[in-house]
């Protein structure tokens, strides 16, 4: 009884709500010994069933019984390569029957079409209806090669960006347009 962390009163207690309430002893108690009834056995028996059941329900969907299962994951190619990549031996070392797709894509679509179970996912989501968690941010330079601003100039404001050649991301990404922060500044939106 000491690993309930109960004390005896308390128990006795329990057991005898419990008697009161299934209108049936389930002890039979005397000065020398406390036993189980025939009722007290049986409701033993069928209360062991129900524990082993939840505990199978348990198994069933915890994450170290995966047996035979894949796990897809999409990602960015550049995530993929310099954060993910890093983490999945470990992960494999904790779940070794589960097999790991990592689906490398940048397009805004439906992001977990094709079975994909995670997405990672630079920027806002069209999609309402995805349940999203935040769990790093980035910040990204502007910057530009010496050769190009001796041919071209160098901006002096954020604004300048509009008369300048600028390298971006492809239209069918996330991130068509830049944010400029300057020191006790809000963000500005760029197109660029």
């Amino acid at each position: 009884m000491g690993s309930l962390s109960l004390m005896p009163s308390a128990i006795s207690k329990l057991v005898s709500r419990l008697e009161d309430r299934l209108g049936v002893r389930l002890f039979s108690r005397s000065s020398r010994q406390v036993v189980l009834t025939a009722e007290g056995e049986a409701f033993y028996a069928a209360a062991l069933r129900a524990i082993e059941a939840i505990e199978e329900a348990d198994l069933a969907v915890s994450p170290g019984n995966l047996l035979g299962e894949t796990l897809r994951i999409r990602s960015a190619p550049s995530f993929a390569t310099s954060q993910l990549a890093t983490l999945v031996p470990a992960f494999r070392r904790q779940h070794p029957s589960l097999r790991i797709e990592v689906h490398l894509r940048m397009e805004p679509d439906n992001l977990l079409e094709g079975g994909m179970a995670v997405a990672i996912h630079v920027g806002h989501l069209a999609d309402s209806s995805i349940v999203a968690r935040r769990f790093a941010s980035t910040r990204w330079v502007i910057c530009a090669s010496p050769g190009y601003l001796a041919e071209h100039g160098t901006p002096r404001t954020p604004a300048d960006l509009a008369q300048h050649e600028c390298l971006n991301f492809v239209r069918s990404t996330p991130a068509p347009e830049w944010t400029s922060r300057g020191a006790g500044r809000a963000a500005r939106q760029l197109k660029v």
